[in-house]
């Protein structure tokens, strides 16, 4: 199995200060997160382009570079088809749930539930989210160690510690502007990673055009399953109507999309931010889909899980890099560096998002009951503090998720 090199560490560690020191600087610069509201929602700073990226880039995370690549491999296109459901539910989510959070000015999304139904709505809800988010995030972090590992051998315990651990630093010292901040800069990675994989491919069997060629010879070409058997793994229907109303529950009411989009001024900066991002995620999406067919041209003749190269499809990506460029220094490290970024953009939202809601949720109502109220130091102490203590906890379900099993199909459950 090929390795990476000194140089390919590098880059990787390189990724790792740039993340770090994004975070440095805006705990040192602007209002130096005086209080909770610059804390978690900028003081409505934000701009529309890194908005619009980072609800792109946290909604696709390392579980998709890795397994919709596999997907498609394994499967066949028609995945690919839920882009169609982010068109439908985009309207949706800017026109009829954005304008209420706006309107309601809180940072938790789960205040609405407390107005509508009462506190007991509120606790339940917010805690569901908790539990949920906690072991999707689990995942997140395991996804590119597990990548890392395929790779170099490394103990997959150093690369969960070390990416948790860095994720944890910049979320918990640099708040949401460095999150976002640092989503543009992973994105970047993200989509080098992934045109990496097919412009090595297009190079290897000649053209994207004989990509397409073997993937149809391979019987991996299906966009028109319209059948209404539920027991077929993907259809329109289940991915129209599935879809829509997963990405309507990840960008309407799910507290870190939200918490973004209440980083801009007003509710027309965010509905501008939402519709930039589903081309983004829609492009993304397709191109993810594609890698598939490229890794398929090169393994269509000798599946390497079968030929025992790997234990698992979702390391089909990682081992298709170091088989076909780590004769270059420094060029598996970018992929690397590429799948790590995707996983950080998740993680760090992640942490933010989950100590504002613990913040808003349970500890204030918690002090109002002793008829007090938290000064804004306190509040930004105790923020930070659940930050660290939310990475860490994202940190022990990570140890855990390599017992479960492959990485799409387990996020689907979460």
């Amino acid at each position: 199995m090929a390795t990476l090199s000194v140089v390919d560490y590098i880059v990787i560690c390189v990724l790792m200060v740039i993340s770090s020191g994004i975070g440095i600087y805006y705990w040192l610069t602007g209002n130096r997160q005086k209080s909770t509201e610059e804390y978690f929602v900028a003081n409505k700073s934000m701009r529309v382009v890194p908005v619009a990226i980072g609800l792109m880039v946290s909604y696709l995370s390392a579980v998709s570079l890795l397994g919709v690549s596999s997907e498609n491999y394994i499967h066949g296109t028609q995945y690919a088809v839920i882009i169609f459901s982010y068109g439908i539910a985009t309207p949706f989510v800017a026109y009829f749930y954005l304008p209420v959070f706006f309107k309601l000015n809180a940072t938790s999304v789960f205040e609405y539930l407390q107005k509508r139904f009462g506190t007991t709505t509120r606790v339940i809800a917010s805690f569901a989210f908790l539990l949920q988010l906690l072991l999707y995030t689990g995942v997140v972090l395991y996804a590119p160690a597990l990548a890392l590992e395929a790779t170099t051998g490394i103990s997959m315990s150093v690369s969960v510690i070390s990416l948790g651990l860095v994720c944890t630093f910049y979320s918990t010292i640099g708040g949401i502007k460095a999150v976002l901040i640092t989503d543009v800069f992973q994105s970047l990675l993200m989509l080098i990673a992934v045109i990496m994989v097919i412009a090595t491919a297009a190079v290897d069997t000649g053209s994207l055009a004989r990509i397409w060629q073997i993937a149809r010879e391979g019987s991996r070409l299906e966009f028109n399953n319209i059948s209404l058997d539920p027991t077929v793994r993907h259809t329109w229907w289940s991915l129209t109507i599935g879809g829509f109303f997963t990405y309507l529950s990840l960008y309407s009411v799910n507290q870190v999309q939200v918490q973004r989009m209440l980083t801009l001024r007003n509710v027309k900066a965010a509905q501008h931010a939402l519709w930039w991002s589903w081309p983004m995620a829609s492009i993304m999406s397709l191109t993810l889909s594609f890698t598939g067919l490229a890794i398929y041209a090169k393994y269509h003749n000798c599946d390497p899980l079968k030929e025992g190269k790997i234990s698992s499809y979702d390391q089909l990506m990682p081992l298709y890099v170091m088989d076909m460029l780590s004769n270059y220094p420094g060029v598996p490290g970018l992929f690397i560096a590429g799948i790590f970024s995707a996983g950080l953009s998740t993680i760090s939202a992640t942490v933010n998002s989950l100590a504002a809601v613990i913040l808003e949720d349970y500890i204030k109502p918690l002090w109002r009951i002793r008829k007090k109220e938290l000064s804004a130091t306190t509040s930004i102490i105790i923020s930070k503090l659940l930050a660290v203590a939310v990475g860490g906890a994202c940190l022990a379900v990570a140890f855990l998720a390599q017992y479960l099993g492959g990485l799409l199909q387990l996020i689907r459950q979460y």
